[in-house]
């Protein structure tokens, strides 16, 4: 039962987590999701500080789990785009796009970040 509020036995206390995130943060949700509702990756989106935006992918008439197979190609560019947008990004700390999406482990193999962008681009 969605009653548009969290409750303290929610697993995924989401919209109380996301104002502390303090990096670029990207939000994919598809509009017809019947399992997350819509509304709550708009919330998610509404409820991170502006600095963390990343232009959302609101993924029309989609459903929770058909994203990447049905708007394959789009699903993929958006995706690099963020990786891209994040190779640019000031950090004080040096994390690899990799690192983030792979584990560390990926990213210790590929710490050479301008061979990853060109392999980026190339898609």
């Amino acid at each position: 039962l969605d009653m548009g509020i969290e409750n303290t036995y929610d697993v995924f206390p989401n919209i109380t987590r996301i104002p502390n995130i303090t990096c670029p943060t990207f939000i994919l949700h598809g509009t017809r999701d019947c399992i997350v509702p819509f509304y709550h990756g708009k919330g998610l989106y509404e409820a991170m500080s502006a600095n963390n935006r990343y232009l959302p992918f609101w993924a029309e008439n989609m459903g929770h789990n058909n994203i990447e197979y049905d708007m394959g190609n789009l699903y993929i560019k958006k995706l690099q785009n963020f990786l891209l947008f994040l190779l640019k990004y000031p950090s004080k700390r040096k994390i690899s796009p990799v690192s983030l999406v792979m584990g560390s482990e990926a990213g210790k193999r590929l710490s050479n970040t301008k061979n990853f962008e060109r392999r980026l681009q190339r898609k």
